[in-house]
């Protein structure tokens, strides 16, 4: 199989020489140790006679003298005397067009006599994201968003700028937008519908609209003092995470040559009367077929012939040998059980090796192989370089091959490195932005170390957070969907008995809200019965006051309620009466309410704490309202407004 390398001259081939020692060579891609993941090895072994093994593509047709040569490929057009690399982060560079129509490929070619690059100002940072929007392209660099105008330049009068009559560029003028706002280092975030695009700048802990109007800050929105504390823990700095695994058994080793079994591990039970001295030279057979011992009997030697496989033994597995009739002096069996001095052991060099306990889903290509020794990761000097799941073992078993051979001891851990991730995209069933921001991106933690929320449009606000964390997220014909592990997930399904709400990734989630009830804020209030309207189900999780605070160190005093259960939670008999009782919801009037019941320790001066008060006191009230865990499990529960009664406290 031949590879596409980089050459000087158009018409020549690859000459390739397989590489490696012993009966048969072992053929490797050129400039590396190992066989890439992916593609094909050479498809024939040649035999090593002592001698450089090499195989030539022949550039004409059949190989025969003067026939049709092929094509001379891509001609070069320029030789640069010095051809360094140049990284240029904040610039822009285009090739020639593609026209399927005419036949005319022109994409990899970079004339270096027409003017096909733009600088962008490299105090900005690096380009992270490009999108073209009508006949401009949208730029967003680390820390400033601007625009480039394609085919077309802006025009200037007198001698000021570019000339009507001057030649049109293809990236044209570029043009800043007003305030200094960028999208970091955090492409992912970028989202776009209709005319607005949306994306988060972690820098200045913002989170923009950029629409004909230009850049709004939507953070502002009622949560500026939370995305400024939030994306100030988002940072681009590699962090190295480890995934532990323990060494298991090669489920394909066989029985090696050369064991001895004491007579005293033997069971006879043959039909002639002869002593059994040593078992030895019990190789694996060529396929797994056969095993063919030879048995000393007083010196001489007996061939018997076993009819189990010859692969794929444990240690701790019963092996039975049957005697052959036609054998002389014997025609019993012999049963022993395997150890490990009998079997092909995990130490020593390996390649590929064996580990179990591990999600296949959590082992990556490129990542370190360590070993652990004394509970301290050391590695090893090997990265994975291909990763299988062994098939009908339990635990989950892999086998992890390596571009170097390794020496694995009981455990180690396979190390790769992340960053945090804001994982951005357009919810078009809702019309949301969605945003969840990741310090461990969801292939690292799944159900931790993040937060999902969305903004809408319709109230200028941010409406919701999410119990999902999302790899990727994207809508298509007015569905929304969003990645997790290796699995596509549509969200919002309908279907006849609405059982799924707060199901995400096959996990059911709680639901909560929080609220502040202040109402008359100057006046010092006793808060007495709560009230809401909306759906059974509700409870209220914890109600607290403000804090009356004493001294300078911000030291106070807070009064708090017992949880208040929901409609159905709270029914219990009176035992007295033998009716039906509500100990927290109750339903009046199209609403459900229920007393505030007061909790609180007594504080200094109180003369009357605790359940002995009506309700609890304070200026405010911080309500928590969550969804129980027994009423329609799974089913729509709204909630449309929530109410207290309170008076003037005393």
């Amino acid at each position: 199989m031949g590879a596409i390398i980089e050459v000087k001259f158009f018409n020549s081939f690859w000459a390739k020489q397989v590489q490696g020692s012993g009966t048969y060579n072992d053929p490797k891609w050129p400039g590396i140790e190992w066989n890439p993941y992916g593609y094909p090895e050479f498809p024939i072994n040649a035999a090593n006679e002592g001698v450089d093994n090499w195989y030539v593509e022949e550039a004409r047709i059949k190989g025969g003298y003067n026939n049709t040569i092929v094509s001379l490929g891509v001609r070069a057009y320029l030789n640069e005397k010095n051809p360094v690399q140049d990284i240029r982060e904040s610039s822009l560079i285009y090739s020639g067009v593609y026209n399927s129509r005419t036949d005319v490929n022109n994409t990899n070619v970079f004339s270096v006599g027409e003017t096909i690059t733009s600088d962008i100002d490299p105090s900005n940072g690096s380009i992270q994201k490009l999108f073209s929007e009508n006949t401009n392209l949208i730029i967003l660099q680390e820390n400033k968003a601007s625009y480039s105008l394609i085919n077309k330049n802006t025009i200037y009068s007198g001698t000021q700028g570019a000339a009507e009559g001057s030649k049109i560029p293809v990236i044209g003028q570029n043009v800043p937008f007003k305030g200094k706002f960028g999208i970091g280092k955090n492409p992912e975030s970028f989202a776009q519908y209709g005319f607005r695009k949306y994306f988060a700048d972690p820098v200045r802990g913002s989170v923009l609209r950029l629409s004909m109007d230009g850049l709004t800050e939507i953070s502002d929105y009622g949560m500026k003092d939370y995305f400024r504390d939030s994306l100030q823990i988002i940072n681009n700095n590699y962090n190295t995470e480890n995934i532990s695994w323990t060494v298991a058994d090669n489920p394909f080793k066989s029985i090696v040559s050369g064991i001895t079994i004491n007579s005293s591990a033997i069971d006879i039970n043959a039909a002639q009367d002869f002593e059994i001295g040593t078992v030895n030279n019990m190789p694996a057979s060529v396929g797994g077929a056969l095993f063919t011992v030879t048995v000393s009997n007083n010196g001489i030697e007996e061939v018997v012939t076993t009819s189990v496989g010859g692969s794929g033994y444990s240690i701790g597995d019963t092996l039975i040998i049957l005697g052959n009739s036609s054998t002389p002096g014997f025609a019993g069996e012999i049963s022993f059980v395997l150890t490990a001095a009998m079997l092909s052991t995990s130490t020593g060099a390996q390649n590929p090796f064996y580990v179990e306990g591990v999600n296949i889903c959590d082992v990556f290509l490129g990542s370190k192989v360590l070993n652990s020794v004394g509970g301290s990761p050391v590695d090893t000097g090997s990265i994975i370089t291909k990763i299988s799941t062994v098939a009908g073992q339990t635990p989950t078993m892999l086998e992890i091959e390596t571009n170097s051979t390794i020496t694995p001891e009981s455990s180690g851990f396979f190390a790769y490195e992340y960053k945090s991730k804001i994982v951005g995209g357009w919810d078009n069933h809702n019309r949301y932005y969605t945003l969840s921001l990741q310090t461990k991106p969801a292939w690292v933690a799944r159900a931790s170390d993040f937060t999902t929320l969305s903004y809408d449009e319709g109230v200028r606000g941010w409406v919701s957070r999410y119990g999902y964390k999302p790899g990727f997220i994207f809508s298509l014909k007015g569905n929304y969907f969003s990645t997790y592990d290796n699995s596509l997930y549509e969200h919002y399904v309908s279907n006849s008995s609405r059982t799924n709400f707060l199901n995400y990734y096959g996990v059911a989630q709680s639901c909560f809200v929080n609220f502040i009830v202040n109402s008359n804020p100057s006046t010092k209030k006793n808060f007495q019965t709560i009230n809401y309207e909306g759906d059974n189900g509700w409870e209220i999780s914890s109600m607290i006051s403000d804090s009356t605070k004493f001294n300078n160190q911000g030291q106070g005093f807070t009064d708090n309620s017992t949880v208040i259960r929901s409609y159905n939670e709270g029914l219990y008999i009176d035992p007295n009466s033998g009716f039906p009782q509500r100990a927290g919801f109750d339903r009046k009037e199209n609403l459900y309410v229920a007393n505030i019941i007061n909790q609180s320790s007594a504080t200094e001066g109180e003369v009357i704490p605790g359940s002995l008060l009506t309700g609890i006191k304070g200026y405010l009230a911080n309500v928590q309202m969550s969804v129980d865990t027994s009423t329609n499990v799974g089913g729509a529960k709204e909630i449309w407004s929530v109410g207290t009664t309170f008076v003037q406290s005393s």
